[in-house]
């Protein structure tokens, strides 16, 4: 466990795709870990960073093991109330998902009127803004470091208007991958990006 210790601090404030190994490296072993407290913590560091970098597939899926994990653990974090709001609005990033089984998991938790709150609120305003649901699919999610690094060397433009150039570079590489990538502009055509 001291091993992976060290590796937290080999992760940028702010992850990027250059983080990505090291973030593998620290969630491999981690279901054996017998402290719950430290699995807690672990796999709420590795939603967070994957959620730096957009990939909210992935960090729903930490913010789920975090909540099964509490739910076995003595005293409850204190911080799991906002893991469960992030944890919503992560599984609606790219479809509409009701997340009635963590829902339940958590109302049995915590005090019902902030989790129902909560729920209620997000239930509300998921996926008003729509992204490309296969950036949660293997095939994205096995390329998307590569294309990342392809479209940090390749960006001309930086500053006003950026987004633009970023995502026909994503568009671009990902194409060349196979995968057919939609940008939040194309699905969004009524909303003004910079």
């Amino acid at each position: 466990m001291d091993n992976v210790f060290a590796l937290f601090d080999k992760v940028a404030e702010v992850a990027t795709y250059k983080d990505t190994p090291v973030l593998k490296e620290i969630a491999s072993g981690l279901d054996a870990v017998e402290n719950n407290t430290f699995r807690y913590n672990a796999y709420c560091f590795l939603a967070d960073k994957y959620a730096d970098m957009g990939r909210f597939s992935l960090s729903a899926s930490y913010r789920e093991k975090a909540i099964l994990v509490a739910k076995d653990m003595k005293t409850l974090p204190k911080d799991l109330l906002e893991v469960f709001t992030l944890y919503l609005k992560d599984s609606n990033y790219y479809v509409d998902n009701d997340c009635k089984e963590i829902y339940e998991i958590v109302l049995k938790l915590l005090p019902k009127d902030k989790v129902n709150a909560a729920y209620n609120h997000r239930m509300k305003i998921r996926r008003n803004f729509k992204n490309d649901p296969v950036e949660s699919t293997k095939e994205y999610l096995e390329v998307i470091d590569l294309v990342e690094e392809k479209i940090e060397k390749n960006q001309t433009h930086h500053g006003f208007g950026e987004c633009f150039e970023i995502w026909n570079l994503k568009e671009k590489y990902l194409l060349e991958e196979g995968i057919i990538w939609r940008s939040p502009a194309f699905l969004n055509p009524r909303i003004r990006f910079d």
